[in-house]
């Protein structure tokens, strides 16, 4: 019996997972076990269920994602890393008012997955990058929402 996609996608981790890592490419058994830190009873079922709802297919020993389990999962991912962004900066997101945030960023909110949220002192008022300057030495790219108050 054909399952939901939200049911076989979202509602378990195992299988949310294992999807993921095959967006990187062909495994087989052996490597999802490693990789995922699962055994074979645990993970075969999962396996079961994503190939019985065509996401997943079996060449010889190993396991790949079909046409549709590639454009789902690569959809999934976006939600997945806003899911993370919101669960992670939850409160500040939660006390701050949004609004002056255009829709189309706010859209792409999953971006800022990984990020963290830097809070100046008041020694730095008139440094304000004082804490970013080291992180970015070590960056091949930055994103970055800045707000500077000025007392001047």
């Amino acid at each position: 019996m054909r399952r939901s996609l939200i049911d076989i996608t979202c509602f378990s981790e195992k299988r949310k997972r294992l999807l993921l890592l095959l967006m990187e490419g062909k495994k087989d058994i052996d490597e999802i076990k490693e990789i995922l830190d699962e055994t074979s009873p645990s993970i075969l079922p999962q396996i079961k269920i994503l190939k019985e709802n065509g996401l997943i297919v079996q060449e010889n020993s190993t396991y790949s994602l079909t046409r549709i389990g590639i454009l789902l999962v690569h959809m999934l991912q976006e939600v997945f890393k806003t899911f993370d962004v919101l669960e992670h900066h939850f409160d500040y997101l939660n006390e701050h008012d949004l609004t002056p945030i255009p829709k189309e960023l706010l859209h792409r909110i999953g971006e800022l997955n990984n990020s963290e949220y830097i809070v100046p002192s008041l020694t730095d008022a008139f440094d304000p990058f004082a804490k970013i300057k080291p992180l970015t030495k070590a960056s091949i790219w930055i994103k970055a929402f800045i707000a500077v108050y000025h007392p001047a």
